[in-house]
């Protein structure tokens, strides 16, 4: 958001289950990832891949099998997937106590507490991977029936490649976004 004093209730409130929606997304990725390479480090360095070691057709290459775990084990030992599963679910956390809080609110409430406590949350983020971003906030656009204007179409391969790379270069306009810039530079002509 550009101005968050300016926000109101609803808008904090559909800013906090975006971006719990945000959370929960990539600490879904990260927990699955840190688990599977966790069996798949277990099961190519441990028993079982002695056990099926002649039926993969590597025994002239015995080095393969724990090379392939050297790689997975460094890949999460170095990106610390675990780590940042945690600090998605907490945040995940934060951001649906912020939207429990804000449905409470009276609409009498100062608003100033729940925006210094958008700000404090948003300091905690780690750099946003743009691609979930644009799938939670098109998830929120259908759940709050906000029309086909505003839904960002997002290509196959970053639905794919949305929790990998964090696509900071991509566009990510939604179509009513994409036609206003048209508008605007048909009438500069």
């Amino acid at each position: 958001m550009s101005d968050l004093n300016k926000l109101s209730r609803t808008d904090m409130l559909t800013d906090s289950e975006r971006s719990a929606r945000y959370h929960m997304t990539r600490a879904r990725f990260c927990g699955g990832a840190h688990r599977w390479s966790m069996v798949l480090i277990l099961f190519v360095s441990g028993g079982a891949a002695a056990q099926i070691h002649p039926y993969l057709g590597v025994e002239e290459q015995p080095w393969l099998l724990p090379g392939i775990a050297f790689l997975v084990a460094l890949f999460d030992v170095l990106f610390d997937i675990s780590g940042r599963a945690r600090l998605h679910e907490g945040l995940y956390a934060e951001f649906t106590r912020l939207a429990g809080d804000l449905y409470a609110a009276s609409d009498d409430a100062d608003m100033n507490l729940y925006r210094q406590r958008i700000h404090e949350l948003y300091a905690k983020e780690p750099p946003l991977y743009r691609a979930v971003e644009a799938y939670c906030d098109n998830q929120m656009r259908v759940l709050l029936d906000r029309g086909w204007e505003h839904y960002v179409h997002l290509r196959w391969y970053h639905l794919w490649l949305m929790n990998i790379l964090p696509f900071t270069s991509a566009d990510f306009r939604s179509r009513g976004q994409r036609e206003e810039i048209e508008k605007g530079r048909t009438k500069a002509l």
